[in-house]
């Protein structure tokens, strides 16, 4: 009796296996897998010729270079920190921090830099007229980005 079970079972699934479509060819091209940006926070310092507002071309190419690094990566909050002791005094200091920090947070939105927060800070220099030494005048950007989710 277990022949013939056996026999049928053997001749149903050789049926079958007629019946089936055959299977695709192999692909001809390796696979390679999607690229992707490398997302990571991005910080850097944008320094100022003394007393001055404007952003300069080494400040432009930094800025370009970081929209560069982040295409294609989800843009977070950003964060502005400004440093302004070639001032004269307190009151100075805080009006070029201010007009330094418009500066590069329109440059930020320029650049597709920012995603609306942007986090403003002044850290007022304990030596003002400190015109010598070029990190004295500097706004630090901290530019926080992810990869986006594939799915």
């Amino acid at each position: 009796m277990m022949k013939p079970l056996i026999a049928c079972t053997v001749l149903i699934a050789a049926f079958g296996a007629a019946q089936a479509e055959p299977l695709p060819a192999p692909p001809m091209v390796k696979y390679t897998p999607v690229a992707q940006a490398d997302c990571d926070t991005q910080t850097f310092k944008i320094y100022f010729s003394n007393g001055d507002t404007a952003l300069n071309s080494e400040a432009k190419s930094l800025l370009t270079a970081a929209q560069d690094q982040l295409a294609g990566c989800m843009i977070g909050p950003v964060s502005l920190s400004a440093v302004t002791a070639d001032a004269a005094n307190t009151v100075e200091a805080q009006q070029l921090a201010q007009a330094r920090l418009e500066a590069v947070a329109g440059a930020l939105d320029q650049y597709a830099l920012t995603e609306g927060r942007v986090h403003v800070r002044f850290d007022p220099w304990s030596n003002t007229n400190n015109t010598a030494n070029p990190m004295s005048r500097a706004v630090k950007v901290q530019v926080s980005a992810w990869a986006p989710q594939i799915g």
